[in-house]
């Protein structure tokens, strides 16, 4: 069995991680903070003064330490229970300013990947339910169930506290078991099917619908405008989530889950689209919206996967394995075509 190995490290940017180290010193002490500040190599102040990015990995440690500190096995519900828009930075902010429930959400996936590069998150909206779906980054830990359990609170519990609305959840599998399963029944108005292939929740669409208490057209122009400029660079142009509430299966997302995957074989239409809460009809339609196919765009990514690990210096085995290749002299043809300037057939 091959391991898990990322062709590219994953990063976020560290207002996450210092959101939870201020969220450790409100609810421990100075031994608490000093346990996951020691867990993830960064002090709040150092994170503070950081402009630039960090490995996910680091954010995921630091996840682990607080739960671990705090004895808080539910720290992704607790955390989110907490949780302001100044958290996301301009982000939340632009969010809030949303007119809906669902606007806000569409913002939220629009500017996810610049947030982080590893996560997936998706929404699929349909006339009377919108699902939800969280891949987490890199091979198993407990950052994932604690992550994810953040993940659903979002789109459960705060919907509910920031706009007041109801939120009815009619369906849910997670890929972990919740450390008190009735706690966390309770906590989210259902009880999940848990060891499942993947995390998907589902609510009522009218949730969604829902107006934002503050609605600030004016404002949310002008944050956009302003965070453009930085989330460009991890921002796919065809992108359209965001506008009416609804969040397709975007070329960035689809990327995401086809990389993740490729190490281990190029996954078929059908499970990326498992991977993106899509049916494999709805994502060919996408795909096709934003003028590609399937084949053309994991053409393209096992060419800049590539190019990436020529960059690293990585050998050509091992840059075969990570585009998805079975052998040496396939890799080889694809890159012949590649300089070629062919497209796959």
């Amino acid at each position: 069995m091959v391991r898990w190995k990322a062709a590219e490290p994953a990063t976020c940017w560290p207002q996450g991680l210092l959101g939870v180290l201020e969220y450790v010193a409100a609810r421990g002490g100075a031994a608490e903070v000093a346990q996951v500040e020691r867990a993830v190599g960064f002090t709040r102040a150092t994170l503070a003064a950081r402009t630039d990015r960090i490995p996910i990995e680091t954010y995921y440690a630091g996840v682990e330490a607080a739960a671990q500190a705090l004895r808080a096995p539910h720290f992704g519900l607790d955390y989110i229970d907490a949780v302001e828009p100044a958290e996301l930075e301009t982000v939340g902010f632009l969010a809030a300013a949303s007119e809906t429930v669902g606007e806000a959400f569409g913002k939220i996936m629009r500017f996810h990947r610049f947030m982080t590069t590893g996560d997936v998150f998706t929404m699929d909206r349909g006339p009377t339910t919108a699902t939800f779906t969280l891949t987490a980054w890199g091979p198993p830990r407990p950052a994932h169930a604690l992550v994810t359990e953040m993940y659903v609170a979002d789109t459960v519990t705060l919907i509910e506290r920031m706009a007041g609305a109801p939120v009815t959840v009619r369906g849910m599998r997670l890929r972990h078991r919740p450390a008190d399963p009735a706690q966390f029944a309770a906590r989210v108005g259902f009880a999940p099917e848990t060891w499942a292939d993947r995390n998907e929740w589902t609510i009522d669409a009218d949730a969604l619908d829902a107006p934002m208490p503050r609605p600030d057209r004016a404002l949310s122009e002008f944050l956009e405008g302003l965070l453009l400029p930085r989330a460009r660079p991890y921002l796919d142009p065809a992108s359209t989530a965001g506008t009416g509430g609804h969040s397709p299966g975007t070329l960035d997302q689809v990327r995401a889950v086809i990389e993740r995957e490729l190490h281990d074989g190029p996954p078929t239409v059908a499970q990326t689209a498992r991977g993106l809460g899509l049916s494999p009809r709805t994502l060919q339609r996408r795909l096709a919206d934003a003028s590609t196919t399937y084949g053309e765009l994991l053409d393209m990514i096992r060419r800049d996967v590539a190019a990436r690990c020529a960059r690293a210096g990585r050998s050509l085995e091992e840059t075969a394995m990570l585009c998805g290749y079975a052998d040496l002299s396939s890799f080889h043809r694809a890159r012949r075509r590649w300089r070629a300037g062919g497209t796959a057939g």
